[in-house]
């Protein structure tokens, strides 16, 4: 019975088509809480949903614990220049979604005239890419989880 080829890196145009591919599935199938969070109907529960969302997708049973687009950009050397590049593009694109949300609340009132929303989105961002590193390290979902309440008691436009 004769082999089938292997499926080679030119099925996919090259290595960063590949990579590309790659960061595709990995956002479809763990940052879902994205969207989710971006439909809550208040500043609250966007944060809320966005940073348990975090918790919950940095600490999962079947992955390693972490995040691609967080720890990819830390990758050194010359031929990781375009996967940073990629994946900075990316994590890009999620704080933008996140500004914009928020705009629309301070324009609606639910998010203070006196606060920034790429301020306010950058501040949920951190939070979670800082869960992201935890969850590397060896946090558990569960104290990833408390944390999240912790920061969700007094957000700082409240």
């Amino acid at each position: 019975m004769p082999r089938e080829p292997p499926v080679t890196i030119a099925a996919f145009g090259s290595k960063v088509g590949l990579f590309k591919r790659v960061v595709d599935r990995y956002t479809a199938e763990d940052s879902g809480y994205v969207a989710n969070a971006l439909a809550a109907g208040d500043v609250r529960e966007v944060a809320r949903r966005w940073l348990l969302g975090a918790a919950d997708a940095t600490t999962g049973e079947d992955t390693p614990h972490g995040c691609l687009l967080v720890h990819g950009a830390l990758a050194t050397g010359d031929t990781a220049t375009e996967a940073r590049a990629e994946l900075c593009s990316r994590r890009q694109a999620a704080e933008v979604l996140l500004t914009e949300r928020f705009a629309r609340a301070r324009e609606a009132g639910d998010l203070p005239s006196s606060v920034e929303p790429r301020d306010a989105a950058g501040y949920v961002i951190a939070l979670s890419h800082g869960f992201a590193v935890q969850a590397a390290t060896g946090a558990s979902r569960e104290e990833l989880r408390r944390l999240a309440e912790l920061a969700l008691r007094q957000l700082p436009w409240d």
